[in-house]
């Protein structure tokens, strides 16, 4: 899961494929102006259903 909080007012969330061979990576820009990155935090999850 990739969780994006802007400016306290916008959230966006999305599932992420990491194992995927088209899976290359994240990037962080703007569509007009600057981009800001004030913190950035990652950790891994555990499974939910483990095999």
């Amino acid at each position: 899961m990739l969780e994006v909080f802007a400016n306290d007012v916008q959230c966006v969330t999305q599932r992420i494929f990491p194992t995927r061979a088209d899976a290359l990576g994240v990037s962080i820009g703007s569509e007009s102006g600057e981009a800001i990155v004030r913190s950035l935090k990652g950790w891994t999850l555990g499974a939910t259903r483990p095999d």
